[in-house]
Formats: C-alpha cells, sequence, structure tokens
C-alpha cells in the first residue's frame, strides 16, 4: 500500500476512534452511576429487613412483657386475696382472744368468789370447832349419827375443795388457749407482714417492667419512623435507577443512530476507496506491462549489446529488474488484501442492515431458568423477582427473543444483562458469572445468557429477573413478570 493510502486510513481510524469516545465516556458515567444507584438500593434493603427484624424481636420483648404484667398482677390480686383471708383470720383470732379474757377474768372472779367463801367457811368452822362443832355434835342420840353428820361435813368441804379445783383447770385451759391464740396471733401478723412485703416487691416489679415496656413501646416507634424514612428513600432510589435506566436506553438510541450514520459514512467512504483502488490497480497493471514491455526492451537490447555489455552489468539490471516485479507484486498483493477486508465489511455491513426487526409483541415470556423456582415475588422487596435454580451455577437463558443492549459487570450485583425484545418490552438479568453473550447480538426465546453465582449479595443458585415496559425507548415502569 501507498504512503499516501496509510495515512488515509490513520487519519480514518483516528476520526472514528474520536467520534466514539464521547458517547462511550457518557454511558459509563451513567452505568456507574447506575451502579451506584444499586449499591445503595442493596443497602437499603440491607438497612431494612434489619429495622424489620429489630421491630420483631421488640414486638417480642412487648408481648413476653405483656405476659409478665399479667403474671404479676395475677400474683398481686392473689397476694391481695390472702392478705385479706389473714386479716379475717387475725380479726377473728383477736375476738377469740378477747373472748378467752372474758371467759378468764369470769372463771377467775368465780374462784376468788370461791376461796373467798371457803376462807370464811374454813375460818369459821376454826373459830367454832372447839365449841358449837363438838357440841353439834353431841346432840346426837348415837355414834352413828355423829359419824354420818361427820362425814356429810368432809364430804361438803372436799365439795367446795373440788369446786376450785375444777375452777383452777378451767382457769389453765383458758390461760392455755389464751397462749395458744397469741401464738397464732403472732404468726398471723408475721405473715401479714411477709405477705404486706411480697406484695410491695411484686408491686415494684410490675412497675419496673410497665417503664421497660414504654421505654420498649418508645423504641419501637422510633424503629417504625426510621423504617418509614427508609422505604421513602428506598423509593427515591427505584426512581433514580429508572431515571438513569431511562438515560442509558436513550443513549444507546443516540450512539445506535451516530452508528449507522458512521456506517453510512464507512459504506460511501469504502466505495470512495474501492472506485480509487480500481483506479490504483489498473494503474499497477499498466506498470507491470510497461515494466513487462521494459525487461523485454532490455532482453532485447541486451542480445543486441550482448559481446559490449560485461556480465556484472546484466546481473545488476537483471537483479534491478527482479526487485522491481517484487515491489509490483507486494503492491499487488496489498491492493487485493484491502479490497477483501472491503468486501468482508461490506458483507458484515450487509448482514447488520439484513437483520430483521424485532417483533411488535412478545406474548407470554418464558420461566429464564429450567427448574428454578421463584423465592421472592415482584414487589416484596422491589421491581424485581428473586429466582433460585437448584443448584450453584445454574443456567439462565432468555425469557423471549431479543437484542442484547448491555453487558455490564457492577460490583454489587455482578454480571448484568439486558435485552430488549419489542419497542415496549425489556428484561433484566443481575448476579450472572461472565455471560456468554455481547452487547448487540441476537438471543433466541430459552438462548442461554450465562449461569448464577456472580452476586456477592446473592447465593450462588439465585439471580435478580427485571421486566421494564418501555415507550419510545424509555423506561415507563418495572412491571410484574407474565410467565
Amino acid at each position: 500500500m501507498s504512503p499516501r493510502l496509510k495515512r488515509r486510513a490513520a487519519w480514518m481510524l483516528l476520526s472514528l476512534s474520536l467520534l466514539g469516545s464521547g458517547p462511550a465516556q457518557t454511558l459509563n458515567q451513567l452505568q456507574q452511576q447506575l451502579e451506584q444507584a444499586r449499591e445503595a438500593r442493596e443497602v437499603q434493603d440491607r438497612r431494612i429487613r434489619s429495622l424489620q427484624q429489630e421491630i420483631n424481636r421488640l414486638s417480642a420483648r412487648q408481648k413476653q412483657l405483656g405476659t409478665q404484667l399479667s403474671s404479676l398482677e395475677a400474683r398481686i390480686a392473689r397476694l391481695e386475696n390472702e392478705r385479706l383471708k389473714v386479716e379475717e383470720q387475725l380479726k377473728d383470732t383477736q375476738a377469740r382472744v378477747a373472748d378467752v379474757n372474758s371467759r378468764i377474768a369470769v372463771t377467775e372472779a368465780r374462784v376468788a368468789r370461791q376461796k373467798l367463801q371457803v376462807q370464811k367457811v374454813m375460818l369459821q368452822l376454826y373459830r367454832d370447832r372447839s365449841g358449837r362443832y363438838v357440841k353439834l355434835l353431841s346432840q346426837e342420840d348415837n355414834i352413828y349419827d355423829i359419824l354420818i353428820k361427820a362425814r356429810y361435813l368432809d364430804r361438803l368441804g372436799r365439795q367446795d375443795l373440788e369446786v376450785i379445783e375444777e375452777l383452777r383447770g378451767s382457769l389453765q385451759q383458758l390461760d392455755t388457749q389464751k397462749q395458744e391464740l397469741l401464738a397464732l396471733t403472732e404468726r398471723l401478723n408475721a405473715l401479714q407482714r411477709d405477705l404486706v412485703a411480697r406484695t410491695d416487691r411484686v408491686q415494684a416489679e410490675r412497675d419496673r417492667q410497665q417503664s421497660t415496656l414504654a421505654e420498649l413501646r418508645r423504641t419501637a416507634a422510633g424503629r417504625q419512623q426510621l423504617l418509614l424514612q427508609t422505604a421513602e428513600a428506598q423509593r427515591d432510589t427505584q426512581a433514580r435507577i429508572g431515571n438513569l435506566f431511562n438515560a442509558i436506553l436513550a443513549e444507546r438510541a443516540r450512539i445506535e443512530e451516530e452508528r449507522r450514520r458512521r456506517e453510512e459514512e464507512e459504506r460511501k467512504r469504502r466505495e470512495e476507496e474501492r472506485r480509487r483502488l480500481e483506479a490504483q490497480r489498473r494503474e499497477l497493471e499498466r506498470q507491470r506491462l510497461e515494466a513487462q514491455r521494459r525487461e523485454e526492451e532490455r532482453r532485447r537490447l541486451e542480445a543486441q549489446r550482448a559481446a559490449a555489455a560485461s556480465r556484472e552489468a546484466a546481473a545488476r539490471q537483471a537483479e534491478q529488474a527482479r526487485l522491481e516485479r517484487a515491489r509490483l507484486e507486494r503492491e499487488a498483493a496489498a491492493v487485493r488484501q484491502r479490497e477483501q477486508q472491503l468486501e468482508q465489511q461490506e458483507r458484515q455491513a450487509a448482514a447488520a442492515s439484513s437483520r430483521p426487526p424485532l417483533p411488535a409483541s412478545v406474548g407470554r415470556l418464558s420461566f429464564p431458568m429450567p427448574g428454578g423456582r421463584v423465592v421472592r415475588r415482584y414487589g416484596q422487596e422491589g421491581p424485581y423477582e428473586l429466582i433460585a435454580g437448584p443448584a450453584p451455577g445454574s443456567p439462565v437463558q432468555a425469557s423471549a427473543e431479543g437484542e442484547v443492549l448491555q453487558v455490564q459487570y457492577y460490583a454489587a450485583t455482578g454480571w448484568v444483562v439486558l435485552i430488549r425484545h419489542s419497542d415496549s418490552l425489556a428484561t433484566s438479568y443481575s448476579g450472572l458469572q461472565q455471560p456468554v453473550v455481547s452487547a448487540g447480538d441476537r438471543v433466541a426465546r430459552n438462548q442461554l445468557l450465562g449461569y448464577t453465582g456472580g452476586s456477592p449479595s446473592l447465593d450462588p443458585e439465585s439471580f435478580q429477573f427485571s421486566v421494564a415496559a418501555l415507550r419510545n425507548n424509555q423506561l415507563q415502569g418495572w412491571v410484574a413478570p407474565n410467565y
């Protein structure tokens, strides 16, 4: 290839690289912002799960404290009933003690009167023993009457003594009952004091539990408020992700338009270069024929001057002719190689332009994982479904025919494949290992895209599947999949 053609090709490559640097840089910035937004959403999801667990733990603690408070209330009621029973027993015992004291007083009065009476009788008998008593006995007619009267008088004395002893026994029994009742009263007083102390302790425990329950309720209210704020921030982050997705689609459309424009310019340039190469080839053919004519002329002259020319001069001229033929052959090979490159580029451009358009409607989507299952439905934690396969590294397939818009790696979610199926529908597959498709590829329904296990925040057998509604290459929102 001539130096002029080399300079022209280098200039065109430089122009193409300058044209492509701006959109690529803008798209990379949008993708970085999308990655940051998704990482923020992951952090918010983890924060929401942590707050929900904390609220559940506080609710369980509140229920436990409520049960304990109910138990304490029952214990307080039971202790109050026991205290009332003890107070009634104490009142009854005090009444019995008062009754025994009254009976003791009556018995003591009777004993005192009986003693006084006996003392008077004994004193009177002692005074009259030597006189009237003997005289009374001497008035009897016989000894038998005297003995009968003596025994009668002795019996009267013994009866008085028996009455006194009986009264003393009753007094001792009453005193014993009094001591027992006093001991019972003391025990009941001690039991009453113990019940009051236990009631005070249980009431103090109830007050402490009520204070703890109030504190837990305030803490739960604060966690609930923080959960609402985090959920609001998550909705804002989701809106940012939607806006970034729209921006990426718009940037993709602009890049696609720019690519088509450059392809058209490149096609025109290749056509111009083909015409120029054809002219150059004809010029080379003319030069080759001219060289052949000069070679024949040289041979003719060499034959004419064979006698006069030396062998060394002929060899130099032959070498020059050989070098000239080699140069012409190299230039011809370069021209043929460039023509082959142009033909290959034309075939690629023709194949790209002849690619059939995407269908107007997709219909029902295929489930993107053979043997998989939905772990979390759309809307439970975000606008996506979490799908788990039977084992780590499970295959992930395209839900419908479409064109791969983007294949990008994110630190928080792993590899993400974005496929546009029609002008109104696109799908996203997040958390893959190295995908087996590239941006710009056409994929068929159920075609393999990659394998699970590429996200550090998901299980190795899981990935996130999202469905986006499009309108004029703009994201209208995320929708639930229709398998």
